[in-house]
């Protein structure tokens, strides 16, 4: 998914037709409800979610909803792409304001959008170093058991609507330090297979990354003895002839 801009903003003017008839359908329901309000709240912190205004949305929050369920419910609403506000924190660049919003709600470290993206995705397809190392991988660590599933193994290793991981994503792109990171992380992902049965390891081959290739071949691939998917031997063929040999034993 392309990083997030104000044009996304829930306003009915600006959405395009399908993310209009979405958002109609949530204002005609929470007027309906007498919930026009919220609807008017939600718009302004998402407003500030974009522009990283930590401070503004930390205290709106505070302000406006004291009751703590009422503050998780409110706090795990999605925009017409079905992105929660970290999705937005993370697409707009704003680490600072996601890293405040999981300290109290980490289960939306591993909550998905329409395409099947959590913001470790995003912030893979970014390249954003910051962000994927010191913000969500941080937050991960220790959060054991988030609703029964989460930790920062389950984060690693989710898979979006094209069946890739956020590692999957950061090599697609040729961000290599985020590529580093996540396999330092997690090596086995490095062997996960997509949609097209390319696995990162595959990816790295192919586009002649030698020293991503080094690294899973260090880390994960002498200790599995199967390799899942197209041939990584095939693909280091494919990425001799763009950036020179690239060995795989």
């Amino acid at each position: 998914m392309d990083p997030l801009t104000n044009r996304e903003v829930p306003t009915a003017t600006e959405l395009p037709s399908q993310e209009r008839e979405a958002h109609h359908q949530i204002q005609d329901s929470e007027e309906t409800d007498g919930d026009a309000d919220n609807l008017l709240l939600y718009q302004q912190l998402y407003s500030y979610a974009t522009q990283g205004k930590t401070n503004k949305f930390h205290d709106t929050i505070e302000k406006k909803l004291r009751d703590p369920n009422t503050r998780v419910q409110f706090l795990s609403r999605r925009s017409p792409q079905n992105n929660t506000f970290v999705h937005i924190a993370v697409s707009s660049g704003h680490v600072e304001l996601a890293a405040k919003i999981l300290q109290q709600h980490k289960h939306l470290l591993l909550e998905k959008n329409f395409e099947g993206d959590t913001a470790l995705h995003i912030a893979a397809k970014a390249g954003d170093v910051d962000t994927t190392t010191n913000t969500l991988l941080r937050e991960a660590q220790g959060t054991i058991n988030v609703e029964n599933t989460g930790d920062v193994l389950t984060l690693l290793r989710m898979k979006n609507n094209e069946e890739n991981t956020a590692l999957h994503e950061a090599l697609i792109r040729g961000h290599q330090l985020v590529a580093k990171c996540l396999i330092e992380a997690d090596p086995a992902v490095s062997l996960y297979i997509n949609k097209e049965q390319k696995s990162p390891l595959y990816l790295a081959a192919e586009q002649g990354l030698v020293e991503i290739v080094k690294l899973i071949e260090e880390k994960a691939v002498k200790k599995n003895t199967e390799i899942q998917g197209k041939s990584p031997l095939f693909a280091a063929i494919l990425g001799c002839q763009k950036k020179g040999f690239v060995h795989i034993n």
